[in-house]
């Protein structure tokens, strides 16, 4: 701090050069109001002889703020060339112009203003605009003067014209191609063979089939196909999507390749069908008697009518009515076969030409039932039980032919477990090595089991156990038919929470658990099978400050042990951090700290030296100024900043008053002196129920300024 020593001689120098400055009003002098100034008026803090004629006497006028005199006739500058003038009255009399107002049409009149050029043109020329609204523009004020800019919302510029924009509809590119509207404009992208803004044309070689059509299709005329012997020039007619026909010369006629003579007949297989007007009719297969147009068509696997269908439109030949077997009361059916010809008349699934089954009908409608078969070999026995043995099969009518006789022990699918080859197929008791089986009571739970086949002893060693009291560990046993019931919504049993107990008590078997680190888990047995556990818990561990709920209570960043915490050493004003000093005027400024609450009604105590700016000499006279200055303390917490008190004073640590987020503290003093402020402040947690581990900010902006309306910059 920089302080200040005059001499006392010197002093009353400037002051008594400064009252005669003040004290001598004249006309020139400086003023608040008119009454300020013995021969004038007061304008702009300065007093003059007059703001216009009327403060000036009779036969004067105000001309740049002074009076002058005049006469009563009119003058080339009476109306400041902005008006015509009139004396014939006896007095100037100015009509001013539009936009001009003033005894001497001087100033501007309402609704006018000088733009900076010494003219008075209207401040809103857009209000009575049309032309704009005509050209759909917006109307803007070029200097008074009202101009047409953009064009207005809804519009666009095309070829300096604004017209309305547009948007793509459902038929824009006719169904053709993709709409697209950029900037009010609509293109069309056009589909493949399709031209033209809205793609309403088809390319060159394609044609819009049908003709009415908006449907592209490659023109079959273009190019030309016709040009061939004996046709006519540019005969070539579209008849359908890629088909067409040409104009033949007189004595020919088109037969769909070319125009032939209509005397002859070319006919290779002789039908009398054939190329040529001589012919009985066109043949779509000279290669095929069989095949003409107009020929009936027959199952033969061929298109003798020349329809393009093979076998169409046939009616297939009778069956009589069968009278005994399976043909009794039925009406068979035949159908075309193709080449083959028609098939067989059909009288169901059990009709045999010829009878093989064995099945007690009379099969081949012969009024005779399985008569004339071969019964199925049976092999001569030569492994086990059939080992020796010679079998023969009967034919048992509707039970089908019997089976081989091998004698008691034998199986046609071993089931057995004898140790005996029972299906003679040299394994002994076939893929039986185990069997279920079950306890006393119905099999269920775990009172079902696995029991082994042992050859001569039979089924042995069941496994199935006797009903227990249940327990949790996925099984049923107590043999109800219920899995783990007295651990479910219905049972007895429930989890207590473990570390969440305000969340996870009550919960079930199934249930979702956990939160914190152990957020995601689910309700399982534990090891013993007598309770409930959650299985994220191997994720509980000590709770730190990150943010985190570490061990899993559903609470973030809370645990008894913070209280503790090495970075604990300004909890009091004992140990307050000390800042040093602070020059003002300051903005911005950062406490160099990363500092954090604790629970346990923690507390950060700070204590800052503030230094004011050093005072300019000049700044202090014509008189003893007043200084004041302004400390503003600002408490930022990302992301909840209102959690913690902000408190501060500026005179003793122990006598701080506290807000939510910001605080200020002001004092004043007197320019040239020494206001140097020690200030104490301190960051709290409001409760020891309320706190976290963020990081908070402090930052300091500091201002000083000058009071009295003679001081220098004073506000």
């Amino acid at each position: 701090m920089k302080h200040i020593k005059w001499v006392f001689a010197t002093s009353l120098v400037i002051l008594a050069g400064f009252l005669f400055y003040h004290c001598g009003s004249t006309t020139t002098g400086p003023c608040q109001v008119d009454a300020d100034c013995e021969n004038g008026v007061c304008l702009d803090g300065g007093c003059v002889e007059c703001r216009e004629t009327v403060d000036c006497g009779s036969g004067f006028v105000c001309v740049d703020n002074g009076c002058v005199e005049t006469t009563i006739e009119c003058q080339t500058d009476s109306c400041n060339q902005h008006g015509s003038c009139d004396d014939t009255s006896g007095a100037v009399v100015c009509t001013c112009d539009t936009g001009y107002a003033g005894d001497s049409c001087d100033h501007c009149a309402t609704g006018f203003g000088d733009y900076g050029d010494g003219e008075c043109r209207p401040l809103d020329p857009c209000a009575d605009d049309s032309d704009c609204v005509a050209q759909q523009r917006v109307c803007e004020n070029n200097q008074g003067v009202a101009g047409c800019g953009a064009c207005l919302a809804g519009y666009h510029e095309d070829n300096s014209v604004c017209v309305e924009d547009q948007e793509c509809g459902d038929n824009t590119c006719n169904g053709h191609g993709t709409c697209t509207a950029s900037g009010g404009v609509v293109s069309c992208e056009c589909d493949e063979h399709y031209i033209g803004d809205n793609c309403s044309d088809c390319e060159e070689g394609w044609v819009f089939w049908p003709e009415d059509s908006t449907i592209c299709v490659d023109d079959p005329c273009d190019p030309d196909p016709c040009d061939l012997a004996h046709t006519e020039p540019e005969g070539c007619s579209q008849t359908d999507v890629d088909q067409y026909i040409c104009d033949c010369e007189q004595g020919y006629s088109w037969d769909g390749e070319a125009c032939i003579d209509q005397s002859a007949c070319e006919d290779v297989d002789e039908d009398g069908y054939g190329v040529g007007g001589g012919c009985l009719g066109a043949d779509c297969d000279d290669n095929d008697p069989d095949i003409f147009n107009g020929n009936p068509e027959v199952c033969d696997g061929k298109d003798n009518d020349c329809d393009d269908g093979t076998d169409t439109g046939l009616t297939a030949p009778d069956c009589a009515e069968g009278d005994t077997g399976v043909c009794l009361g039925a009406t068979a059916a035949r159908t075309c076969l193709g080449e083959a010809g028609w098939s067989n008349c059909d009288y169901g699934n059990d009709y045999e030409a010829d009878e093989v089954s064995c099945d007690g009908l009379d099969n081949d409608c012969d009024d005779a039932t399985d008569t004339g078969l071969t019964a199925p070999d049976c092999a001569g026995g030569d492994t086990g039980v059939c080992l020796g043995a010679t079998a023969s099969r009967t034919c048992q009518g509707v039970a089908g032919w019997s089976d081989c006789d091998y004698g008691n022990d034998y199986e046609s699918d071993e089931v057995s477990c004898d140790g005996m080859d029972n299906d003679c197929d040299g394994d002994t008791d076939d893929d039986m090595t185990t069997r279920v089986c079950e306890w006393e009571v119905p099999g269920v739970g775990t009172c079902m089991g696995n029991e082994s086949c042992d050859g001569q002893n039979g089924w042995v060693n069941c496994d199935a156990q006797e009903p227990t009291a249940e327990i949790c560990d996925g099984q049923d046993n107590n043999c109800n038919g219920e899995d783990d019931e007295d651990f479910t919504a219905d049972g007895s049993v429930t989890y207590d929470g473990g570390p969440y107990p305000a969340g996870d008590a009550d919960k079930v078997l199934g249930d979702d658990c956990g939160t914190g680190s152990c957020a995601g888990g689910q309700v399982i047995c534990d090891g013993p099978g007598t309770g409930l556990t959650c299985s994220t818990l191997d994720n509980v561990a000590s709770e730190l400050c990150d943010e985190q709920d570490n061990d899993c209570d559903g609470l973030i960043d809370v645990d008894d042990t913070f209280a503790e915490h090495p970075d604990e050493p300004n909890d009091n004003c004992v140990s307050a951090t000390n800042l040093a000093n602070l020059q003002t005027p300051v903005s911005g400024w950062l406490v160099p700290q990363t500092p954090t609450i604790y629970p346990g009604l923690d507390a950060d105590y700070y204590s800052l030296y503030v230094l004011e700016s050093t005072d300019d000499p000049f700044d202090c006279i014509p008189i003893v100024c007043e200084e004041r200055f302004r400390l503003t303390i600002t408490l930022t917490r990302p992301p909840d900043g209102q959690d913690f008190e902000l408190c501060a004073s500026g005179s003793a640590c122990g006598s701080q008053t506290c807000t939510a987020g910001v605080r200020e503290l002001t004092w004043s003093g007197t320019c040239g002196g020494d206001d140097d402020r020690m200030v104490y402040f301190s960051v709290r947690s409001p409760s020891s129920e309320s706190f976290d581990c963020h990081d908070y900010e402090l930052q300091i902006d500091s201002e000083a300024w000058l009071v009295g309306e003679m001081c220098p910059g004073a506000r």
